[in-house]
């Protein structure tokens, strides 16, 4: 027999002597009995509230800056094209995309050049010289921020390398500059040595 038991027979025994004398049990023996742990109500329950005196308050402001929404994240414009394709002197289709060279004026393939030999399709020739110069190599672009909707008017900054190829269509005379660009000095140099379609054409 455990200790509870040898405790528990001797109150059960008690209340037992007391029921038949017609003696009431005493309290601590009955709640012992029973098992009732006592409670005072008014520390275990809350206190009455009327309805009318609750008042909503503002909630409290985050703990941290992590609980707030995240910021957008800027649109990446920088981005890399492999094998890039010359649909022209200056503009590039590659990865589904395709845009211009900014800062200069894109000669069309189908271009035709007066030269003192007679008219020659410059536009081609500029077309060939660039893809030769290309030669799918990738290319490392900044889409403008003021790039259009239109694909055939969007424009970027590019780099082959540690080249410009809007710096280098203009100084060979494949491309024009565009009005206020940084490569009208360089157009300036390709007209006066007669340079791409700016001379006379293929002999």
């Amino acid at each position: 027999m455990d200790r509870k038991d040898r405790l528990g027979k001797p109150v059960r025994l008690l209340v037992l002597a007391a029921i038949l004398a017609g003696i009431p049990a005493p309290p601590l023996a009955v709640a012992q009995e029973k098992r009732v742990r006592i409670i005072d109500p008014s520390v275990a329950a809350p206190p009455p509230v009327a309805p009318h005196e609750l008042e909503r308050v503002e909630p409290r402001p985050p703990l941290s800056p992590l609980a707030h929404e995240p910021e957008p994240k800027p649109v990446e414009r920088q981005q890399r094209f492999f094998k890039p394709v010359a649909t022209a002197a200056g503009h590039i289709r590659a990865q589904d995309q395709e845009f211009a060279l900014s800062g200069i004026r894109v000669v069309s393939p189908e271009a035709i050049c007066d030269g003192p030999g007679g008219a020659w399709p410059c536009g081609r020739h500029a077309r060939t010289a660039f893809r030769m110069w290309l030669r799918g190599r990738a290319l490392d672009c900044e889409l403008d921020e003021n790039e259009a909707g239109d694909a055939a008017e969007r424009t970027a900054r590019c780099l082959v390398g540690d080249t410009d190829p809007a710096e280098w269509l203009v100084r060979h005379g494949w491309a024009r500059a565009a009005p206020g660009s940084p490569y009208e000095a360089v157009e300036k140099d390709a007209r006066s040595l007669r340079r791409g379609i700016h001379g006379q054409g293929p002999d």
